[in-house]
C-alpha cells in the first residue's frame, strides 16, 4: 500500500540511513536506535492558505530513532513513530508544562 509520508518522515528516514551508514564506516555497527530531540509543531492544518498563521506554537520533544540500512524500512518504522507521537498527549502536555514551569518564580528552578 501507499505510504502518506510527510517531508519530516523522509529527512528523519534518510538521517537514520544515514547515520547508520557513518557510525558503520566508523566501526560502530551495534548501535541500533538513538534519540532525538525534534520542534514538534501543535499547529492544526489549514486547508487553505489565506488562514495559514506563522506562530510558535511548538515544543521540542525527544524521538526515538531507529537506525537501519533499509530506507523503507526506515521509512515505515519513522511514519509508525511519528503518526504514533501525533495521537498522544505527549506534544501537547510538554507544551503546557513548559508554559507552567516559565510562570514560576525564577528561584524555584535556579
Amino acid at each position: 500500500g501507499l505510504l502518506k509520508v510527510t517531508i519530516n518522515d523522509l529527512i528523519m528516514a534518510s538521517l537514520a540511513v544515514s547515520l547508520k551508514e557513518y557510525m558503520a564506516l566508523k566501526g560502530d555497527t551495534k548501535t541500533n536506535k538513538i534519540k532525538l530531540a525534534v520542534p514538534f509543531s501543535l499547529r492544526d492544518m489549514t486547508p487553505d492558505i489565506k488562514n495559514f498563521k506563522l506562530l510558535n506554537d511548538f515544543v521540542t520533544i525527544t524521538v526515538e530513532l531507529d537506525l537501519t540500512l533499509d530506507f523503507k524500512e526506515s521509512l515505515i518504522n519513522v511514519k509508525r513513530r511519528m503518526d504514533n507521537l501525533k495521537k498522544s498527549l505527549i506534544p501537547s502536555g510538554s507544551y503546557y508544562f513548559m508554559k507552567l514551569i516559565k510562570m514560576l518564580p525564577s528561584s524555584f528552578y535556579r
